[in-house]
């Protein structure tokens, strides 16, 4: 019998399908542990004194959960038992879903118009449950309700027409148990039904005049119906003015940087992909070139990036003050370390922290780690799209998004993409969130920080002593890769 185990600390559980896949497929293996079930942090003022836990485990307004070091001791091993599913407060952590998720007892297998169930539970038959479905469009039910089991099949109903593109399907307690009520799901899928993406809200079609160009020393100005839009010399979107307010804190720009999660700082992460943190600060414009169109106006920058790629950025500016951004890089060198993500980056009014948007969720997920986050359209505040961990990283994205909307209550700034991409957002910068050791260490509330990306590095998960993210979950340097967006003000 082999025992494997993997490491829950931080922003972690990568990859955790894969290993129960090998677990599954090999009865030699009994397994496996995760370390830990919760993290081990102590409730401290942020008056120095430590203090007992209350009966509900959560901090008062002046306390934090501090770790190995804030009690001056020495040796210590800093946030190595900050290492759970749950926080100290016994709140889930994103994590714990995609445990729950792989742990989950019966396994749905799509075959024709039917789902077949593997039952993994030994003392439990699969006609003790109750099963049911929704038929999810942009986020919306369009249909649902129960299904009935013949064996090990669950017969599905005919579907609509037109709109079908998730089927939910649902094995639900019939009776209340101790630990769960009646209708609680043990398990769960989420199945796409095309392979078409729908995103209603993207166009690329443009009428009527071609928006006003201008051209100065600060850059190209771009006027269109709704205001003003900036282009500057180094290809980045420095302004945008909107019904006479400007929406931009910080340019719309190429952005390859992430910061480390707890695996990744255990695995040399920041050292071994450094040169990719300030790669997009130091890129090198060689044109700027602009051509008028029928209802808009091209810009395109090409620039050299000091990592070995030439890169390609282009905006489509129509009247209506709609804008297509379309990022295309080439590597030159063969030798470029992976890329901690790639995409964009811009900043907005501290305001602007309604999200709502259409992907998976609603909890925090990943590459290697989306499998209990379902396609939906979810809607929350900022503070609930960010995750706050003991020991702050790398937080908040969401994959696969078809649109991504930051609002202020009054105006809307809104992302669509027809390849579905990932988001993060925080009230918060990279330069925060890196050198603080707890949440309250963070300088939060300037602006909202804004990542749109075609793609994000994996979170890991074997272990957090060097084991590296599978390579299924990373992102190649020396591949050419293609980012389009459309980004409006509404």
């Amino acid at each position: 019998i082999a025992r494997e185990y993997a490491h829950a600390m931080g922003n972690s559980m990568g990859n955790l399908q894969e290993y129960w896949d090998v677990i599954y497929n090999d009865s030699s293996i009994a397994g496996a542990a995760i370390w830990d079930w919760v993290d081990q942090g102590l409730a401290k003022s942020l008056k120095g004194r430590a203090n007992a836990h209350n009966a509900t485990l959560s901090l008062a307004p002046d306390e934090f959960w501090a770790y190995g070091g804030d009690f001056g001791d020495k040796p210590n091993d800093k946030n190595f038992n900050i290492n759970g599913l749950i926080a100290p407060d016994r709140v889930p952590h994103p994590h714990y879903y995609e445990v729950q998720h792989v742990y989950q007892p019966i396994t749905f297998k799509p075959v024709d118009h039917a789902i077949q169930l593997i039952n993994r539970d030994h003392f439990t038959a699969l006609d003790e449950y109750d099963y049911t479905y929704t038929i999810i469009h942009e986020g919306d039910s369009i249909a649902g309700g129960s299904l009935t089991l013949h064996g090990d099949l669950l017969d599905l109903p005919p579907f609509p027409e037109e709109g079908a593109e998730f089927l939910n399907v649902y094995a639900r307690l019939r009776k209340a148990t101790p630990w769960a009520p009646a209708g609680f799901a043990v398990a769960q899928t989420q199945v796409a039904l095309s392979d078409s993406l729908r995103c209603q809200v993207c166009s690329d079609t443009y009428a009527g005049p071609a928006p006003k160009l201008k051209k100065t020393k600060d850059g190209i100005v771009v006027t269109t119906a709704k205001g003003t839009i900036r282009i500057a010399p180094d290809g980045a979107l420095t302004n945008w003015v909107a019904n006479g307010k400007e929406y931009l804190e910080a340019p719309l720009e190429p952005y390859f940087w992430k910061p480390e999660n707890d695996n990744q700082a255990a695995a040399g992460f920041a050292r071994r992909v450094a040169v990719w943190k300030n790669a997009a600060a130091q890129r090198q414009v060689t044109s700027l070139k602009t051509k008028k169109g029928k209802g808009h106006v091209t810009i395109t920058a090409e620039m050299t990036l000091p990592v070995g790629a030439d890169y390609t950025l282009t905006y489509t500016i129509s009247n209506d003050g709609r804008v297509k951004v379309d990022a295309d890089y080439r590597p030159v060198s063969d030798s470029i370390p992976l890329m901690p993500k790639f995409g964009m980056r811009m900043r907005l009014p501290v305001d602007f922290a309604e999200v709502e948007y259409y992907g998976r969720g609603p909890w925090e997920n990943y590459p290697d780690r989306k499998l209990s986050a379902f396609v939906g359209r979810y809607k929350m505040p900022l503070s609930e799209f960010e995750t706050e961990y003991v020991k702050p990283q790398d937080n908040g994205n969401r994959c696969d998004v078809r649109w991504f909307s930051l609002s202020n209550g009054q105006r809307k700034l809104r992302i669509a993409s027809l390849k579905p991409f990932c988001v993060r957002a925080w009230d918060y910068g990279e330069e925060d969130l890196e050198p603080a050791r707890h949440p309250h260490e963070i300088n939060r509330g300037r602006f909202v920080n804004l990542n749109i990306d075609e793609n994000i590095h994996g979170v890991g998960g074997a272990d957090t002593w060097g084991k590296r993210t599978l390579p299924q979950y990373t992102i190649n340097g020396n591949k050419a890769r293609q980012f389009s967006f459309i980004i409006e003000i509404l």
